[in-house]
């Protein structure tokens, strides 16, 4: 005897439609997803670098209104149904739409920064005019690319090497959402830093020369926190998908609750000081806010 799943799907302007569907009890909650995306979804599904299975949602609701999500994709019906409070359940299926891998996101949000500002840094005349990459490069300037560059290399390797992600994929539209603000504060940022007109801060160059030399070694240090921030908390998960995390504790966490936020607003205050660019504040400012 095939089991059959009572399934509740919207229907357009809060309309329900409830019926019973016929599945093997070897079905696993991700094949679920998919049968019921090409029953209920005219358009085919779309989720960027995850599968598209993402694009729905399933949760199982009881009879006294209480539900629970069906988060475990490779829970069978088998194993659903042996449950004791099964019984009388049923299964809410929701289309969230266009879905993309939160580590998809975090690449292109953090690549895109990176190459804007080396392109920037190249000097090309469309932008600067004909013979700007033949002029010198302020070194100070040299050193803030350098530092931004170090930092997106930086997150780039995290989010393939480091991070654990609770959820594999968020909304599509969230990618333009994430990726504006870094991809508009490198053209923003890079423009005048990479200008030929560039010049050092006034107050370095008439009273403290020396302050480049603590500056750099404080960004360091701040990069420093941030990737230990982030190291721990990996370890706190045991693999992508894991949406348990303890409540954290250490060193890092005695003054502050997000190390890892307070050290990169640490960051761009240091970058912001060392190129006197008042765009850089305001990335500062913004990243603040956002955090």
């Amino acid at each position: 005897i095939m089991p059959t799943l009572v399934v509740r799907s919207s229907k357009g302007k809060g309309e329900k439609k409830t019926e019973n569907v016929e599945f093997s009890e070897a079905t696993t909650v991700r094949e679920i997803k998919l049968a019921l995306l090409k029953r209920y979804v005219r358009r085919a599904p779309v989720s960027i670098f995850a599968g598209k299975h993402n694009c729905a949602v399933l949760k199982l609701t009881f009879p006294d209104g209480t539900s629970v999500p069906l988060a475990d994709n490779s829970l069978t019906i088998r194993e659903m149904v042996a449950q004791e409070s099964f019984a009388g359940a049923v299964v809410d299926f929701k289309y969230v739409g266009p879905q993309i891998s939160y580590r998809g996101v975090f690449i292109i949000e953090y690549l895109g920064p990176l190459l804007i500002m080396l392109a920037l840094f190249s000097r090309p005349a469309i932008v600067y005019g004909e013979g700007a990459s033949d002029q010198p490069v302020h070194p100070l300037a040299k050193t803030a690319v350098l530092l931004w560059s170090a930092h997106f290399i930086k997150r780039e390797l995290e989010t393939l090497f480091v991070h654990k992600f609770s959820r594999e994929t968020m909304p599509l539209s969230n990618l333009f959402k994430n990726s504006a603000h870094y991809w508009s504060a490198a053209l923003y940022i890079g423009w005048p830093l990479c200008s030929p007109s560039f010049e050092a801060p006034a107050f370095i160059v008439d009273h403290y020369q020396w302050l480049p030399y603590f500056l750099i070694p404080a960004f360091a240090a701040g990069q420093f926190v941030n990737f230990a921030a982030h190291l721990y908390f990996a370890q706190t998960r045991k693999a992508d998908g894991d949406q348990h995390r303890p409540m954290p504790s250490g060193p890092l966490f005695a003054f502050v609750s997000c190390p890892n936020y307070t050290a990169e607003v640490f960051v761009w205050v240091v970058f912001s000081v060392y190129t006197g660019l008042w765009q850089s504040w305001l990335f500062a400012f913004v990243g603040c806010v956002r955090k």
